[in-house]
């Protein structure tokens, strides 16, 4: 933006005041150029709201910067976080077939206990026993 700083002169003509603005040798306009003439307080002011909306924009852009950093940081806690639920959904699937399979043993045993003393004797163990121990769910309930 071209600026010239310049005097106003008041000049009293007949009955009214005139004011003229005069341009100096080395100003930054052409010849029928319009210009717009502006005080030199709201001049500075303007200046001074351009700064600070500089400085505004400028520390807008750092706190960008800083939520972006952020937003990567999570997006990596997020995936972190996946995984670790996976995992845990896997031991927990583990956990509910080893207690499945650990209430089988309860109930072979159980059975166990029930069998007769010949029955042992001779290590008879019924079908379902077996079954029970193999972990197959196709228990035949006949026993």
């Amino acid at each position: 933006m071209n600026k010239y700083l310049s005097i106003v002169k008041k000049y009293k003509r007949k009955n009214s005041n005139q004011y003229l603005i005069t341009l100096k040798q080395g100003h930054p306009f052409k010849e029928d150029e319009s210009v717009y003439i502006v005080s030199k307080n709201e001049f500075d002011k303007s200046n001074m709201d351009n700064i600070s909306h500089e400085n505004i924009i400028s520390n807008l852009k750092t706190e960008n910067d800083k939520l972006q950093t952020e937003i990567k940081e999570l997006m990596e806690y997020k995936i972190k976080s996946q995984d670790l639920q996976d995992k845990h959904d896997k031991l927990l699937y583990q956990i509910i077939s080893l207690e499945r399979l650990n209430k089988n043993y309860l109930v072979a045993l159980t059975k166990m206990e029930g069998l007769s003393f010949m029955n042992r004797l001779f290590n008879r163990v019924p079908k379902d026993i077996k079954a029970l121990t193999d972990g197959s769910e196709n228990i035949d309930k006949k026993g």
